[in-house]
């Protein structure tokens, strides 16, 4: 999963590089599970999660950065359908 991010006209930033992002599973953990890659900190805007079993989960994203306070938390529902491996390209 990644996060992208938008200004107020629309436009994509063209990186995110520097900010950090606070990521959970909020609803079934018992379904993915995160994957640490050693390029990718643990406040990173990209994360990886395998799936361990069937069903579905959510995970949430938070910038965690001063002045970014109001910006809502995101929420990314997950369905497993087998269990895989999911890498953003």
């Amino acid at each position: 999963m990644h996060v992208t991010g938008y200004d107020e006209e629309g436009n994509v930033f063209s990186s995110l590089d520097g900010l950090r992002f606070d990521w959970s599973i909020s609803k079934g953990a018992d379904k993915i599970k995160r994957i640490q890659m050693s390029q990718y900190s643990k406040h990173s805007d990209t994360y990886f999660v395998k799936g361990t079993e069937a069903g579905q989960a959510t995970v949430n994203v938070k910038i965690v950065e001063p002045g970014y306070e109001q910006v809502k938390d995101s929420f990314i529902p997950v369905t497993v359908v087998e269990p895989f491996v999911l890498i953003p390209q």
